[in-house]
């Protein structure tokens, strides 16, 4: 067989790969999308919701599935984009209130939106998208506490991440200072864009 080219090993996965992984999920990846699924369920869109649209966006193509990535890892993330494409609609759709008139009939009063305008919020996707980046590449020589900042990004738990990740309580709070340390000695100032 030849080589295989650096392009075609970081390119995405095919259909069947994918179904391969998800028919290869254990009992514990499952329990982890189903906790994380939990997470980004929202009042429009439930749990199980997030995790069947992640799998079916996966399936048919519409979110990429590279090569090199972790096949949970993967779908928590398209689980994630669901949840904060989900939120961003809710954001936008108006709120009428009825106020009561003079004469007992009521007014609709539409207010303004108080939250930022689309280049504002892109620009503010854009900042935790580096942020995130920034801070994920400070742990590339250490897995378990990688794992920890993204499921902590990914607002686990304490007793999530531990299980997860297999570690006691005192492993973690190491781990925890340990990743406290390394940020604050890479981030002194805070982030500074």
């Amino acid at each position: 067989m030849g080589e295989v080219s650096s392009q075609e090993a970081a390119g995405p996965r095919d259909q069947t790969e994918i179904a391969q992984a998800i028919s290869s999920l254990t009992a514990a990846d499952w329990l982890r999308l189903r906790k994380v699924s939990h997470l980004y369920a929202r009042r429009d869109m439930s749990a199980k919701d997030v995790l069947q649209e992640a799998i079916a966006r996966a399936l048919e193509g519409s979110r990429v599935w590279p090569k090199g990535v972790d096949f949970v890892r993967f779908l928590v993330g398209v689980m994630s984009s669901i949840a904060n494409v989900e939120y961003e609609k809710a954001k936008l759709r108006p709120t009428l209130v009825m106020i009561d008139g003079e004469k007992g009939g009521g007014e609709t009063v539409d207010y303004p939106d108080p939250t930022a305008g689309p280049e504002d919020q892109a620009i503010q996707r854009q900042q935790v998208v580096r942020i995130r980046s920034a801070v994920l590449s400070l742990f590339e020589d250490d897995q378990i506490a990688r794992d920890l900042v993204e499921g902590t990004m990914e607002e686990l738990t304490a007793e999530e991440l531990r299980e997860l990740l297999g570690l006691d309580e005192t492993a973690y709070n190491s781990k925890r200072r340990y990743i406290r340390r390394r940020i604050d000695k890479h981030f002194p100032g805070g982030w500074q864009s």
